[in-house]
């Protein structure tokens, strides 16, 4: 074995034994880290706002500590101003004050 293969064989072994020590180590601490700490705060919750007209869908999000983004307009047979499709969908958790996108009819 050559000298530059030996010592490539060499970084391969450690970095193979770092890698198996590192998830030994995760296989006993029993899963994934604990939770930042945001989900045990009040958090937003997306409501479900599609039908409804963007007023009361606002009303909604805002209840819901969920922000809002301006309003992207297209155009539908719904009535005017009626909330067609919110990104992220209904019943995403996410931190409070996090904007929710609504598609409104013109």
């Amino acid at each position: 074995m050559g000298s530059s293969q030996h010592t490539r064989w060499l970084k391969w072994t450690a970095l193979v034994a770092v890698g198996a020590a590192v998830a030994a180590t995760s296989a006993q601490a029993g899963g994934p880290p604990a939770d930042p700490g945001w989900l045990a705060l009040p958090h937003c919750t997306v409501p479900s706002i599609e039908g409804t007209q963007l007023a009361s869908a606002k009303q909604k999000l805002h209840g819901s500590l969920c922000g809002v983004m301006a309003p992207m307009r297209r155009r539908s047979s719904a009535a005017r101003n009626t909330v067609l499709v919110a990104v992220p969908k209904a019943g995403t958790v996410l931190a409070p004050g996090t904007k929710v996108l609504l598609v409104v009819s013109k």
